[in-house]
């Protein structure tokens, strides 16, 4: 039986970008939580975070985004909003990485 390392790679490669796609994508509904957070927290208490967060499933993060910033009663402009979307997928990163690890992609030993 011989090895078949064309085989393992793909393997290797299907297993890798499905983890970075899962943390991908668990980083943005963090970020669209945190994103809500704030915005109930500056008074629009009609914003569910975990529903606009479970809204990525079906939309993009940044039309999920952009929904929250006219939902807003703060009145971000598009340099202080686009400010507050980059704190808030760095946030979910830095906790990402906490809970999860790094997404670096795994070396073959």
């Amino acid at each position: 039986m011989a090895f078949d390392l064309g085989n393992v790679m793909a393997r290797k490669q299907e297993h890798e970008c499905a983890r970075l796609d899962d943390f991908e994508f668990r980083r943005k509904a963090r970020a669209i939580r945190l994103l809500a957070d704030r915005i109930c927290a500056a008074g629009a208490s009609d914003v569910d975070p975990a529903a606009e967060a479970s809204r990525l499933a079906l939309e993009s993060f940044e039309r999920v985004a952009d929904r929250l910033r006219h939902r807003s009663a703060a009145g971000f402009s598009d340099p202080q909003w686009r400010r507050e979307v980059a704190r808030a997928l760095d946030e979910a990163r830095r906790s990402l990485i906490l809970q999860v690890g790094d997404p670096a992609p795994h070396r073959l030993a």
